[in-house]
């Protein structure tokens, strides 16, 4: 039994129409948490990578092999990020049109940095070049 006196925990305090207390917000989001970690290790990836990027996992595989599993910049890092156009889709979100590729950790982060301002990037180039 949890603190607040029921057995489910947040469940009840919906069907009561009741506002769940902490302990049992904590414990419903921990077992969907686990839930969805069990459900990506049986099917091999987490399809809401896919979702948010309107990306079906084949094109993603297809994106992967087209440069060895390596980052379409640096072409030496793991690509594990899709990276898309911010001008097109603002935020985490894309259309899947504005895919640009597959980053690694460092090369997105840099790019994100930069906010992908071509002036920024060519400057950073230039100072980089002298």
């Amino acid at each position: 039994m949890l603190k607040c006196g029921t057995y489910s925990g947040y469940s009840t305090h919906i069907q009561n129409k009741e506002k769940p207390c902490n302990e049992c917000k904590i414990a419903s989001n921990k077992y969907r948490r686990e839930k969805r970690n069990r459900d990506n290790l049986l099917l091999g990836y987490d399809p809401r990578r896919f979702k948010k990027h309107n990306l079906k996992k084949e094109d993603y595989d297809l994106m992967l092999k087209k440069y060895n599993d390596k980052c379409w910049i640096c072409k030496e890092s793991d690509a594990k990020h899709i990276d898309h156009d911010h001008k097109c889709c603002i935020g985490d979100y894309s259309c899947g049109k504005c895919i640009r590729g597959l980053l690694c950790s460092n090369c997105n982060t840099a790019i994100g940095l930069l906010k992908d301002d071509e002036i920024k990037i060519k400057q950073a180039l230039k100072y980089i070049i002298k």
